[in-house]
């Protein structure tokens, strides 16, 4: 090997940098905030955004999904 790898982005249409990163207890979901405080989820195996953004009133300092899912 002539040395690493370049990747794709693993979100392809986030809408910013992030600023935290969740995943679903079967790790099928992710959830992200945006420094710009865009919500997204999405499907990890499609790499797809599932629904829009959605804008935060107050500023993000954790991220997490309830145990159940």
């Amino acid at each position: 090997m002539d040395g690493p790898t370049r990747l794709s982005p693993a979100l392809p249409r986030a809408a910013g940098d992030l600023l935290l990163l969740a995943f679903s207890p079967d790790g099928r979901t992710q959830a992200s905030v945006t420094e710009k405080g865009a919500l997204q989820l999405w499907d990890v195996e499609a790499r797809r955004r599932l629904g829009g953004s959605y804008r935060l009133w107050e500023d993000a300092v954790s991220l997490a999904f309830s145990a159940d899912g």
